[in-house]
């Protein structure tokens, strides 16, 4: 990354343009092959897993934290896991979509913006 530079880091006025030479970069790989560049590295840098990969991830299955149910579907544990009072896990929570629009409008969104997200599929939305 000769052409940002990286003395500015820690100046918040830098920081878009950093972001933007960071996300050009990883756009030119795939997600095994930077899954596989931060595998030994001791620091953060971990893939954004899909949901329906939740339950096979190494990290997630020792720690019990993702369950899969009889169905196939999958749901997150209770935390914090409190001896006295141990949560149960549930049914999955479907994820319709039906009231998405609703509550990014309730939340500030605009109507394009929530549009926006939709085409994304930054959130799913029903209807």
């Amino acid at each position: 990354m000769d052409d940002v530079d990286i003395t500015a880091q820690l100046d918040p006025a830098h920081w878009p343009q950093l972001r933007e030479r960071i996300a050009a970069v990883f756009a030119t790989k795939p997600r095994a092959h930077w899954t596989a560049v931060f595998a030994d590295v001791d620091g953060c840098g971990a893939p954004v897993l899909e949901l329906d990969e939740l339950a096979d991830d190494p990290h997630l299955r020792a720690r019990s934290t993702i369950v899969a149910a009889p169905d196939g579907s999958v749901t997150a544990c209770p935390a914090p896991r409190l001896s006295r009072t141990p949560g149960r896990t549930g049914p999955a929570p479907r994820a319709t979509g039906a009231d998405t629009r609703d509550v990014l409008r309730e939340s500030g969104f605009s109507d394009d913006e929530v549009n926006s997200l939709i085409a994304d599929r930054t959130v799913a939305a029903s209807g």
